[in-house]
């Protein structure tokens, strides 16, 4: 196209699906720096949030704790292991039935990927060829699958080295070791650069951002050179500086686009994220197929089109099954931790989603393990203070709008409170009453650290015990644990459900530090917990 080509020599097309590979390979190496940055100001922002009072003064010292007389004693029972209960069988099925549907939306990308390959070839595929592509092109079926089941650890690598070590091998049967390369490779590396729990809040736009940043430098670069030197432009470079008008306009529309998708509760965080990776590999196929001519370009993207619609289509149909009303879940912690703290979010959620909703209030451990795409532009505009809760009146608001409906991909939402240090006691209280069992984690709560007596003491006063499962291991001290036990039953007051309660008492896990044993009791516990809470609220509705 113009001069541009005779001064370089590479036709327009080769430089831009080289330029946009590229983009995406440094979108690969920079995602995670650049998300650990941002996300650590933003929990720098959270943490002088929650250290203000709603109308922006310091935070008071927090009081002395009294010693207390012996009041009446709040056993502490450890939870027998039991048979697995139906709120745990349940979601592990509503999560095999999803992962059923994407495997066959992987395999049906895969098909449509290797006739649109066929088809901008312009010769004759065999069978043998034909298979091989749409196997190597559904790959990401594998991770995808993984990431939406609730498998061990040890079931996941091993997934992952199977699904690369057939890679191979069919790309060494089939004679297509470079194709191989590019499809796994390439959407490879950026599924490992994105997949993070912990930066998953920005990785959503960090990644294509970065893409788009690097397309946009090289695309302003012929036209300054043009300026630089006083040439003409000639209409390649038009199209350059168009080009550089345009992308940072898509990525505006792009996240504004997702943004709504989540508020619609079209798609979930996880299908977002899932739905990303397989366009990486779509545009690794349009660059592949463009490669053939730049009208084949468009057949690349054919394959992630006919994918959207049959997910759409299927979870249309299944929003008209009537679901039961959600198992409601408030996870409780001692803050301290943040790798304990987002590894028991993690993989509790992993299961309870699927059969009703968390809530909880948002510390700085957790801050941006629940940063939703709404909030994370919120705070690049500098509006994240209007997502705490304000007041009472903003509390009562903020209850009502809870979300305990299920997305189209049938999980349901972590519904957090950011809370000034003056609103988060309120909305504990609130919370507590809205739910059908409480988790609270022990772990870590010594004398330097009993930042989670007030919620033990709220509990205690507020929740029947048997709706409430807590969590403890070799670093939970007992002595403090007594204590506030005790200092929480004399505070009780007398309509307070633990002094109707004969022989009342905290029902525990103590985790030994084999986790996914450890996971099993909490499920177990919890859902059994939960089971019972459900029970009392069904009893009191209309």
């Amino acid at each position: 196209m113009g001069e541009l080509e005779e001064l370089t020599g590479v036709p327009f097309w080769s430089l831009f699906l080289a330029n946009v590979v590229f983009g995406v390979l440094l979108a690969v190496a920079l995602t995670w720096p650049a998300c650990a940055l941002v996300l650590a100001v933003y929990r720098r922002s959270v943490q002088r949030g929650m250290r203000s009072t709603a109308g922006g003064a310091a935070a008071p010292p927090p009081p002395v704790l009294p010693a207390v007389d012996p009041p009446p004693r709040i056993d502490v029972t450890e939870i027998a292991t039991a048979p697995p209960l139906p709120l745990v069988d349940l979601a592990a099925r509503r999560a095999r039935r999803v992962q059923i549907v994407f495997a066959v939306a992987g395999l049906a990308f895969g098909v449509v990927a290797a006739l649109a390959g066929a088809r901008a070839s312009g010769g004759p595929w065999g069978p043998g060829r034909f298979l091989a592509f749409a196997l190597l092109a559904s790959w990401p079926a594998v991770p995808t699958v993984i990431a939406l089941g609730v498998t061990r650890r040890r079931t996941r690598v091993v997934s992952w080295v199977a699904c690369l070590a057939a890679g191979g091998l069919l790309a060494a049967a089939g004679g297509q070791a470079l194709d191989a390369l590019v499809l796994i490779g390439v959407p490879g590396l950026f599924m490992l650069a994105t997949a993070a729990r912990s930066i998953r809040g920005a990785a959503w736009l960090v990644a294509p951002a970065l893409v788009v940043l690097w397309l946009t430098a090289v695309a302003a670069l012929p036209p300054l050179l043009y300026l630089w030197y006083g040439r003409a432009f000639d209409r390649s470079t038009w199209i350059l500086l168009a080009t550089v008008v345009a992308l940072p306009a898509l990525v505006a529309l792009y996240s504004a686009v997702l943004t709504l998708l989540y508020a619609r509760k079209w798609a979930s965080d996880e299908t977002l994220l899932i739905l990303q990776w397989w366009f990486v590999l779509a545009l690794v196929l349009a660059v592949l197929f463009g490669t053939q001519g730049a009208d084949n370009t468009a057949w690349g993207l054919a394959p992630f089109a006919v994918m959207t619609l049959f997910l759409l289509g299927v979870a249309l149909v299944a929003r008209r099954t009537a679901v039961p009303p959600p198992a409601r879940l408030l996870l409780l912690r001692t803050f301290g931790d943040r790798g304990r703290s987002s590894r028991l979010l993690r993989d509790l959620t992993v299961h309870w989603r699927w059969v009703g909703s968390v809530d909880l209030i948002t510390g700085t451990d957790l801050a941006t393990e629940l940063l939703e795409p709404h909030e994370f532009l919120d705070y690049l505009r500098g509006r994240l203070r209007r997502h705490f809760v304000r007041g009472p009146a903003d509390l009562a608001r903020r209850v009502g709008e809870l979300d305990l409906c299920p997305d189209l991909d049938g999980r349901y939402r972590v519904n957090e409170m950011l809370c000034h240090d003056d609103t988060w006691r309120p909305a504990l209280t609130a919370l507590v009453h809205e739910v059908d069992a409480v988790l609270i984690d022990l772990r870590g709560l010594t004398p330097q650290r009993t930042g989670v007596v007030y919620e033990i003491e709220r509990l205690v006063a507020e929740v029947p015990l048997r709706r409430v499962v807590a969590l403890t291991d070799a670093t939970t001290d007992g002595g403090v644990l007594r204590w506030a036990l005790d200092r929480a039953a004399a505070q009780a007051p007398d309509e307070a459900p633990v002094r109707d309660d004969p022989a009342p008492a905290l029902r525990t896990v103590g985790l030994t530090g084999r986790w996914s044993a450890d996971l099993e009791k909490v499920l177990d516990a919890v859902g059994q917990a939960a089971s019972t809470g459900a029970a009392r609220a069904r009893g009191r509705r209309p």
